[in-house]
């Protein structure tokens, strides 16, 4: 027994990964560059965006000391 078949339709899901390092003098003025990096990221990624489709989320928060 065999056979074939082909599904097409709209995607419903994106998996992207990415993000943003910044280094300053102290951990507050990383934190503050790096909320104002993450945030022009995510204006340039609504853009592409379907309208009406469910928004982006997801969150990785990490602090490395040198």
């Amino acid at each position: 027994m065999g056979g074939t078949g082909t599904v097409k339709g709209p995607p419903d899901m994106a998996d992207i990964s990415g993000g943003v390092t910044t280094e300053a003098p102290t951990a507050a003025a990383a934190l503050t560059a790096n909320t104002a990096a993450m945030n022009r990221v995510g204006t340039a990624l609504d853009v592409l965006v379907t309208p009406g489709a469910k928004q982006m989320n997801g969150l990785n928060f990490g602090i490395y000391g040198a």
